[in-house]
Parts: structure tokens; C-alpha cells; sequence
């Protein structure tokens, strides 16, 4: 299993973008929704993921029916001051 912050700074590589960080953290069981920006900031047109909590992989780069609905019945969880 991989830890918050390992799936965190795997989030960050997939954006690719100068001084990405994360600004959003949502449990929904098997994965973790994150939402990244660029220094701090949303960008508009951003596409939040998810990443697997088991494998690491990143499952869905676009915001499916499914992935809305547990975007907003699941918790946020706070975000790792060591990422």
C-alpha cells in the first residue's frame, strides 16, 4: 500500500507543471481524488486524478459521473505538510 505522500508526490509528476502543488485531497476508498495546481493557484481546465492507494497508479485523468459523485460525498482530508 502506498502512503498519502507517496500518492501525493505521484499526483505532482503526472501534472508535469513548473511548481505544481497539491490544493485538494479527497478519500474515497480505494483511491484518493487529487486536485494540483501551479503554485498554489487553480488553474482553470485543470483535470483532477486519482490515484490508486494500493498500486499507485493513476486511474482516471478526467472527471467521470463516478468520480464526481464520490468527489462530493467523500471526505477531504487535510494535505501532508512534507510534500
Amino acid at each position: 500500500m502506498k502512503s498519502l505522500v507517496e500518492c501525493c508526490r505521484i499526483a505532482l509528476k503526472h501534472y508535469r507543471t513548473p511548481n505544481a502543488k497539491v490544493l485538494e485531497i479527497t478519500d474515497i476508498g480505494d483511491r484518493w481524488i487529487l486536485i494540483c495546481g501551479q503554485g498554489g493557484e487553480y488553474i482553470y481546465g485543470n483535470i483532477p486524478i486519482t490515484v490508486n492507494k494500493e498500486t499507485g497508479v493513476v486511474e482516471a485523468d478526467r472527471f467521470t459521473p463516478e468520480i464526481i459523485d464520490l468527489y462530493y460525498n467523500n471526505p477531504d482530508v487535510p494535505i501532508p505538510h512534507n510534500i
